[in-house]
């Protein structure tokens, strides 16, 4: 019974997939060595996934001109060489990359929000913008897109993106509530819907 229990315990812990998040791995670009050596960190734990934070305030900080498609990911508003290069790196260590997308660029958030809101690029975010962004984001990643740095190669494929971060704080998507019609509504949570929704189907 001991064995058995043993085995069964083994075969759960199998299941779990260790991952990590840390700009310890990108704290200088190109990567310095101080770079590869704690991937290489990372590697020996065992781990398979690292997460990437994009905001979205850097791929994307101004927005579409007209006649620009807003979810080509080669059109001129998409900034996406520093994330190539992560991607690269963490894909070359053997590490399986996870990316955290947020942070607004100001002219797709909302009007009415205070300095520190907009600081963060979390007030009242464009859910179609965002949505738009995660396509290009998505067709980029996908395995099949040109390495611009590369030619005759494609950039990694990334299998694995999250939609904001800590939605349900203030210091990250706001205003987090309203008072409306004498009522008080959990804006914040009717904010995270569309953006989830949004970036659900463009990816």
């Amino acid at each position: 019974l001991a064995l058995l229990s043993l085995s069964s315990k083994a075969a759960d812990a199998a299941t779990f997939t260790r991952g990590f998040v840390d700009d310890v791995w990108f704290d200088t670009l190109p990567a310095a060595p101080v770079t590869q050596q704690w991937l290489a960190r990372t590697r020996a734990t065992g781990a398979k996934l690292a997460q990437i934070e994009v905001d979205w305030t850097s791929v994307e900080p101004n927005a579409p001109q007209p006649g620009a498609s807003p979810t080509n990911p080669s059109a001129p508003q998409f900034s996406f060489a520093m994330i190539d290069q992560r991607v690269e790196e963490l894909a070359a260590a053997g590490l399986t990359p996870v990316f955290l997308v947020s942070d607004a660029p100001r002219w797709a958030e909302g009007n009415g929000g205070t300095k520190a809101d907009y600081a963060v690029g979390g007030y009242e975010p464009d859910a179609k913008a965002f949505g738009q962004m995660a396509q290009a984001l998505a067709e980029r990643y996908s395995g099949a897109y040109p390495n611009p740095l590369a030619p005759g190669s494609n950039l990694p494929r990334v299998r694995y993106m999250q939609a904001w971060a800590e939605a349900n704080t203030s210091f990250h998507l706001s205003p987090q509530w309203m008072r409306v019609k004498g009522k008080t509504v959990n804006t914040g949570a009717i904010i995270y819907r569309e953006l989830l929704n949004a970036f659900y189907a463009g990816v």
